[in-house]
């Protein structure tokens, strides 16, 4: 009987076994078979045949009575210029069909997958051509043909017309299970088969749309964090702009009224001196926070000495040092070093890192400043023996707006920032900023290293 028929399948077990029985069923009432199959289905068929045939009882299968060629060395030989030529198609693809026929006596069972890899590379509608191609082979020949797709090839909405077109080269439409052979209408077939189509399409789509949601998800959570560092930077901000200002206007008071009393006078003075400074370090750091989102942090970079940099950052952050009774000690080489980089961005990064070791160092503590050479390597260390950090802190550390344990932030103060200001500074230097800790209560060290590369030793 000659037909045409097209299997739509969903796994290449259940493609290999309905090609296996099609091929089978001709081959064993003696009828020759011709099978265009692809390297990756060749092997797999070619042992199912065997299987099929050397069952009980079974009709030997005569090698000579099939012939294989393959699918994508055949579709190469029928394409012109990206589409399938008829007269070649009826060259090479009806030349195996002639040369098949004369093993065997009746209807030849072909199975071709050359529509198929076209359908993949998005050539749909040149599959559909090489379908009716094979109509108008089978007018002139006896000859009964099996071609397969998968499925899953059609899960987009927009395959609907050229799948439609696509059944309609066909009759009948096979489903992709087994029990489709149940029903005996080719028309309802073909019916069911645009449904499966359709509904595979509507599968695709809602994965899209789950997809989607869930990247809509983690944004808007991402952006509820955003928002709650940027609430808890301005509750920060405002308290830590007004702090400065008490003990200023106290002192100014007090100077008043005790203006004839010099040394009473020189430590409101003091007084008034600290807090300013620390005012001005508040404002800049959120000068640089703004400079940092922007990119438009720039260097002004020279020779400078190394001690010149430690001593100014020292400088700046005695009076956190004196307040809290803490004890520093700064170790640095023998031999004087420099460096060709900016002197204040690199006293204001080292001073950052002083002021967050005695911020989060408790009063008495120990901080070590230590100045080295490593190979190629300037290295900063500042280590304490303070709150330390767990392995969760040590990852956002250098976040802005990022905070240590929060009884350690409001007594201490800080906009948290300052590491934030470190890291940027070691990046423009060609540097890199590190932070260790033991854990918890185990103290920290932070390592800004800049390349001797940058040296003029």
């Amino acid at each position: 009987m000659k037909e045409h028929v097209v299997q739509f399948y969903d796994s290449d077990d259940f493609l290999i076994d309905a090609v296996a029985r099609f091929i089978t069923s001709g081959l064993i009432a003696g009828n020759p078979a011709l099978m265009i199959v692809t390297s990756a289905h060749h092997a797999q068929l070619a042992k199912s045949l065997e299987q099929l045939g050397s069952g009980a009882g079974a009709r030997p299968l005569m090698r000579e009575q099939w012939a294989v060629l393959d699918a994508e060395a055949a579709l190469e030989a029928v394409m012109v210029n990206g589409w399938p030529d008829e007269q070649r198609f009826m060259d090479v693809v009806g030349g195996a069909v002639r040369q098949t026929s004369g093993a065997g006596h009746g209807c030849l069972n072909a199975f071709g997958e050359m529509g198929t890899i076209l359908w993949r590379q998005g050539k749909t509608a040149a599959a559909v051509r090489l379908e009716a191609m094979w109509n108008t082979l089978i007018r002139t020949h006896s000859l009964s043909v099996l071609c397969a797709y998968p499925i899953s090839a059609f899960s987009n909405t927009a395959d609907g017309h050229q799948f439609d077109r696509l059944c309609s080269a066909h009759l009948p439409a096979s489903m992709t299970t087994a029990f489709a052979a149940a029903s005996n209408s080719g028309q309802l077939l073909r019916h069911i088969t645009m449904l499966q189509q359709q509904a595979r399409s509507l599968e695709r789509e809602m994965e899209k749309r789950t997809q989607i949601e869930r990247e809509l998800r983690d944004q808007l959570q991402e952006l509820e964090v955003k928002e709650r560092h940027k609430d808890e930077f301005m509750a920060m901000l405002g308290h830590e702009l007004r702090n400065p200002l008490a003990p200023i206007a106290i002192s100014l008071k007090l100077l008043r009224l005790q203006q004839g009393d010099g040394a009473s006078s020189t430590q409101w003075l003091d007084i008034i001196e600290r807090q300013s400074l620390l005012m001005k370090r508040l404002v800049d750091d959120l000068l640089d926070v703004s400079r940092i989102q922007l990119g438009k942090m720039e260097l002004r970079k020279q020779v400078v000495q190394v001690d010149a940099i430690i001593h100014g950052a020292v400088e700046l952050a005695s009076p956190l040092f004196d307040t809290l009774q803490q004890q520093l000690t700064v170790t640095m080489p023998n031999q004087p070093i420099t460096l060709y980089g900016d002197p204040d961005r690199l006293e204001q990064a080292l001073a950052n890192l002083l002021h967050n070791a005695a911020k989060y160092t408790g009063t008495a503590g120990r901080i070590c400043l230590h100045a080295y050479q490593d190979q190629q390597d300037l290295v900063l260390s500042v280590s304490d023996n303070g709150s330390g950090l767990s392995p969760e802190a040590r990852q956002k550390v250098f976040d802005l707006f990022q905070q240590g344990e929060q009884s350690f932030c409001h007594a201490r103060g800080g906009l948290g920032v300052g590491l934030a200001l470190v890291r940027q500074i070691a990046d423009l230097h060609g540097g890199s900023i590190s932070a260790f800790s033991d854990g918890p209560n185990c103290g920290s060290e932070f390592v800004l290293r800049l390349p001797r590369n940058l040296t003029l030793n």
